[in-house]
This record gives structure tokens, C-alpha cells and sequence, in this order.
């Protein structure tokens, strides 16, 4: 990722919040801004470090986090005791791997155990938050005001190298606290950047029905639309069918969820912009940021240590797909080692923009979002709207397996779908997936998202 043309540092428009109210010029930071301001000017220094030095000093504040959990988090007492050049600081990726992974059921009955009673004091405020996740089991994670400061400079890092503009309007939708109308109870901020002096950021409940948002954002005309990838390809979709589009847009921003098949086509065939990906957790923050020049993913590697393994808990090669397994290195309210947060990801060799961060190709979803073969197998299934769109008009869908035969199908047609296109959606859907199923098909006026505001294309009900 290429520095801004505009430091955040010596550009006029940009510093930020003041510590005085009555101080307007010269501008001076609040410590948690001046700290943010910081932490992303070394991101943009150590992304030009080479691979190896990179990986050394990962492993380093690996140590330091370990060392810190085992004598303050009794949790982690067992697990890391004895671990391999922990206290030499000498560890080692192969002796890293021999920690216990921390499941999401671990994370969600252990909270109290894995939260330290004594977080440094330079490590700031502790915050609080629970989240229910796509998975639909709730954890509640501790954060330092420092962990935020890198979350922060991580976004900022996001909307810069892709060349936002900070004093352009954002309009988010996303999961708020709402008022009747949909709106966000959350004070009209300008926030999205962190720590900069930005234009003026509103919200909307994403999970009100896409008719509402796309009626908010006509009054709201943002330069740039923040929002999960399937609510940008609903609501794109929406506008393409009744010819809503939006002056003043420039780019679409999505995070929160896995980019399915189909969302950068709805986006530019709808407003004529790019689509602009973000992965991340709220349990971790930010994993890695879609490369502008490049075809794959940067592993924010400065602040989380990411595995992507196999069944047998290896690393995968690049090319291959794996089960994620995250560990952030700057959080002492709670620190994850070794957390599986539940997704797959493929392994990039390298971004071809020549960055040597770690890369990650594609982000595959989550385990629910596998289909499950009559034999046993598993595969990610791919087709989109398009695809259904060819046989029949269809908005939105969803696929739900619910047996080894049986998937159930929910559409939400443009008009009432005739009985040759609801067999021709049968056979399509079928030869896509490799293999006859049962597929129940019904319909109804709008899927409704979770209180989140996320929905998932295809999800499974079968264990294991």
C-alpha cells in the first residue's frame, strides 16, 4: 500500500481534535489521537520493511503478549507454561503452534477468566463490548484504549491508501442503536477516519428493509457508502432496477462480512464505482485490507499474526484454503491467542503490488457457509444473483441445507415467477452445486437481515 499524497501529519486540512476547546490553530492533538497519528505513521514505515523482518519482529511481540497472558491471566497459565523459548524470547512459529487453539465456546464461557484484572496503566481505559457475531453465539471482549489506537490506524490506513478524501460525506449502513425512523441514536460524527478532521458521517440501521436505506441515502447524497457486502448488493441491486442512482458517489466501502460473488458487479453497474474490501472482526479489529494495486488481502501484520491450517493444524500452502486462527498483539484487557474465529481463507503467495506483508487471496466465509455433499465432502458454493437473475427476476435469496438431500430456497422475485422458470431455477441451481437436491422453493417481499444487519446467501443447519 503506497503512502497518501497528503500526510496526516502536515496537511492543513487534516490535524484533528484538539485537547483545549478554545485552541483552533496550530492544531494539537489529544493523546488517543496523537497516539493513532503515531502508530500509522510506523504502519506505513514497516510496510516497506522486508518479509523476514517483518515475521521477527511479529514473533517478538508475540512473546511479550504470551509472557504477559501467562503471568497475569491464570486462564493461560497451563497453556503456556514451558512453551519453547517463550522467556528466551526465541519463539518460534513451529513452537508458537503448540499453543491450544481458544475456540469461539471457549471465548464465550471463559470471558470472565481471559479478561486480566491488571492491565497496565499505559495501556489506557478499558472498554467493553458484546457481540453475537454471524454465528449467533454472543462474546464479550476487553479492549485497551492502545489496541483501539491501532484499530484506529488500521482504518485510516483502509480509507487512505484507497484514496478517500477525508473531508468527503460518509453514509454508513450498518448495525446501530436507531431511532423510529432508522436513524442512529449515535451523534452525527466524523469518525470513520479516527483521528482526523473529517467530513460529516451518518447512519442507518441496516437491517430495516433496503427500500428505507436506499430512501436515507437519497437525502443523505454521501460521497462514500460504508456497509456489509451483501447490504451493498441488495441495495445496489434496488437502485439498478428503478435507475436510483447517486451524484456524488465515489466509492463503496464494505466490511463485516466475506465478499460474495456479485457485489462489485451490482455496485458498478448500478453507480459506476469501485468496491473496496475490508476484513475484519469486532472480537480482533482489523485482519487485513484489499490491496488498491494488487489481487489479494494485506495482513495488518503490525497488529494481529494471522494462521490460516489445515485439518491437521499445519499452514497451508499459498493457493490453498484454510481455517483462519488470529491473534491480536497489542490487546492486554484480553488477549486471543490463537483464536479460531470460525472463517476459511485462502493463502496469497504474495500481493502482486510487491508489498511483502503477509497476503490472503480470498476470504471464503465462515464454516456454516459450506455446503455439505451427499458423500461427505464440502465445498463453498459459488453462483449469485446473476446467475438466478438469467432464469428468472429475482432480488434476493437464500439457500439454507437442511439435510444431506434437502436445501430450502427463499427468493424474493421482481413479479410472480412462473412454474417453467421455478424448474428452470431448480436445474440451475443443482448443476451449480454438482449435484440434485430437493429445493422446496418459497416466497416472500424481503429477507430480513439480523439484528446485526448481516445475511448470508447460503448457510447450512448440518453439524460437523
Amino acid at each position: 500500500m503506497s503512502k497518501p499524497a497528503a500526510s496526516a501529519r502536515t496537511s492543513a486540512e487534516l490535524p484533528v481534535r484538539t485537547m483545549l476547546p478554545s485552541l483552533a490553530w496550530p492544531a494539537i492533538p489529544s493523546a488517543s489521537v496523537a497516539l493513532t497519528l503515531e502508530i500509522y505513521d510506523l504502519l506505513l514505515e514497516i510496510e516497506t520493511w522486508p518479509a523476514a523482518d517483518i515475521r521477527a519482529h511479529q514473533l517478538r511481540q508475540l512473546a511479550v503478549i504470551l509472557r504477559f497472558a501467562r503471568d497475569t491471566i491464570p486462564f493461560y497459565r497451563d497453556r503456556l507454561e514451558g512453551l519453547a523459548g517463550l522467556d528466551q524470547g526465541s519463539l518460534s512459529p513451529e513452537g508458537f503452534r503448540s499453543v491450544p487453539i481458544l475456540t469461539r465456546g471457549e471465548l464465550q464461557a471463559s470471558s470472565e477468566e481471559l479478561e486480566c484484572k491488571n492491565v497496565p496503566q499505559q495501556d489506557g481505559v478499558v472498554s467493553k463490548f458484546t457481540t453475537s457475531g454471524s454465528t449467533g453465539m454472543p462474546v464479550t471482549v476487553a479492549w485497551t484504549a492502545r489496541a483501539n489506537a491501532f484499530v484506529a490506524a488500521t482504518n485510516m490506513r483502509y480509507y487512505l491508501s484507497h484514496g478517500a478524501d477525508p473531508k468527503g460525506r460518509v453514509a454508513a449502513l450498518r448495525a446501530v442503536p436507531r431511532n423510529p425512523d432508522g436513524t442512529s441514536t449515535e451523534p452525527r460524527g466524523n469518525s470513520w477516519l479516527g483521528a482526523l478532521n473529517c467530513g460529516p458521517e451518518a447512519a442507518f440501521d441496516a437491517s430495516l428493509p433496503v427500500s428505507q436505506q436506499v430512501e436515507w441515502l437519497k437525502g443523505e447524497d454521501p460521497d462514500y457508502l460504508v456497509t456489509y457486502p451483501t447490504n451493498a448488493r441488495a441495495v445496489a441491486q434496488y437502485c439498478l432496477a428503478r435507475g436510483i442512482t447517486f451524484g456524488r458517489l465515489r466509492k463503496v466501502f464494505t466490511f463485516g462480512e466475506a465478499l460474495v460473488d456479485g457485489v462489485r458487479e451490482a455496485v458498478a453497474a448500478a453507480w459506476g464505482v469501485p468496491v473496496a474490501d475490508k476484513y475484519s472482526t469486532r472480537e480482533v479489529g482489523t485482519v487485513a485490507l484489499e490491496c488498491l494495486r494488487g489481487d489479494a488481502y494485506h495482513v495488518q501484520a503490525e497488529d494481529i499474526y494471522v494462521e490460516v491450517l489445515d485439518k491437521a493444524g499445519e499452514p497451508v500452502a499459498p493457493g490453498e484454503t484454510g481455517r483462519v486462527v488470529l491473534t491480536p498483539l497489542h490487546n492486554a484487557a484480553m488477549p486471543l491467542i490463537r483464536y479460531e474465529i470460525g472463517d476459511h481463507a485462502e493463502v496469497a503467495a504474495r500481493c502482486s503490488c510487491g508489498s511483502a506483508m503477509p497476503a490472503l487471496k480470498r476470504i471464503m466465509g465462515r464454516t456454516r457457509n459450506m455446503l455439505t455433499l451427499p458423500n461427505g465432502d464440502k465445498l463453498w458454493p459459488r453462483f449469485n444473483s446473476d446467475d438466478l437473475n438469467a432464469v428468472a427476476p429475482i432480488r434476493q435469496f437464500q439457500l439454507v441445507q437442511t439435510s444431506l438431500q434437502e436445501i430450502r430456497v427463499t427468493l424474493v422475485p421482481e413479479r410472480e415467477v412462473t412454474s417453467d422458470e421455478e424448474d428452470a431455477l431448480r436445474t440451475m441451481i443443482c448443476d451449480r452445486l454438482g449435484t440434485d437436491f430437493e429445493l422446496p422453493i418459497s416466497y416472500v417481499e424481503e429477507i430480513p437481515r439480523s439484528k446485526g444487519g448481516k445475511y448470508e446467501d447460503f448457510k447450512s443447519e448440518i453439524g460437523g
